[in-house]
């Protein structure tokens, strides 16, 4: 496993990065999540006059699945469904991750590996497999 907090933190300054643990296979979808969220919080922001962010709590693998925890600041009751909105996409991209290998990024399965869920193809699962 890479250093993925510093590669996501040199992709975007901006943010507040407190802990990221997943393989490399995932930075791709992590990349689509963060992207639609900056894009998505900007074109609001513009629109309503507002100074809306986010803070990245934690991005991690768990039961195979990604997990992508973030704090939205400076809302208001009035930003509600807004936010609403965003957290109902990172729900849906963290159930698309249960098809993507954490480790290369091709097609996979969530698997059971010596008594851990991991989501891995079939190339990864045979290399995981074999090193026990």
């Amino acid at each position: 496993m890479n250093n993925n907090k510093d590669y996501i933190a040199t992709a975007y300054p901006e943010l507040q990065l407190s802990y990221i643990e997943c393989e490399d296979g995932w930075i791709p979808h992590i990349n689509k999540i963060t992207d639609r969220l900056v894009k998505d919080i900007t074109e609001y922001n513009s629109k309503k006059e507002k100074n809306i962010s986010f803070v990245i709590n934690q991005i991690k693998e768990k039961f195979g699945g990604l997990r992508y925890y973030v704090t939205f600041t400076n809302t208001d009751v009035s930003d509600n469904d807004f936010t609403a909105g965003l957290h109902k996409y990172i729900w849906d991209m963290e159930h698309v991750s249960v098809y993507i290998c954490e480790k290369c990024g091709m097609y996979a399965e969530t698997r059971n590996t010596h008594g851990w869920y991991k989501t891995l193809c079939d190339k990864c699962y045979d290399d995981c497999m074999d090193k026990e």
